[in-house]
């Protein structure tokens, strides 16, 4: 009888997986076909830099950059190449960039292990003038550092003690 109950059970448990599995199904309904994933390039990751342009090659759409590798602690070149879906801030074009500006790259890097430039902004000069400057301190106002601490701050004069009659 224990038996005859567990084959039920397991009977019952496969036809419910079975069925699950032909109503999920989707043979047949709007597959779109295409190449094996395999053959797909995988997602690029976008990566950013920030450095000096060494060197402009117009003929070639390229920038070399010189940058710090935050990883090493050492400068280090990149080369970035430009298309027409680069977009620019704070500049038309790559033709406007010239030697020792400082550049904002974000790129990603193809299949070829070309870094392509998506994003280029350029720092201006007048975005490091429109920093408020420190008003010049006057050494005469600031306490006397060889003066202990206590006797920088003002403090009130001791109360002299009440006198009893």
């Amino acid at each position: 009888m224990k038996i005859n109950k567990g084959i039920i059970l397991i009977s019952v448990g496969l036809l419910v997986l079975v069925s699950i599995n032909i109503a999920f199904s989707k043979e047949g309904e709007n597959i779109i076909e295409g190449p094996p994933l395999q053959q797909l390039a995988p997602e690029a990751e976008m990566q950013w830099v920030w450095g000096e342009v060494l060197l402009i090659d117009p003929a070639n759409k390229k920038i070399v950059l010189k940058y710090l590798d935050y990883e090493t602690d050492s400068e280090k070149e990149i080369i970035i190449s430009v298309n027409e879906l680069t977009r620019y801030d704070n500049l038309a074009s790559s033709d406007q960039l010239k030697p020792m500006d400082t550049i904002s790259v974000d790129y990603i890097i193809t299949l070829e292990g070309i870094n392509l430039a998506r994003n280029i902004s350029i720092e201006k000069p007048e975005e490091a003038a429109a920093i408020p400057q420190m008003a010049p301190i006057d050494p005469q106002a600031m306490p006397n550092p060889e003066a202990p601490a206590i006797m920088q701050e003002e403090t009130p004069p001791p109360a002299e003690p009440e006198q009893k009659p």
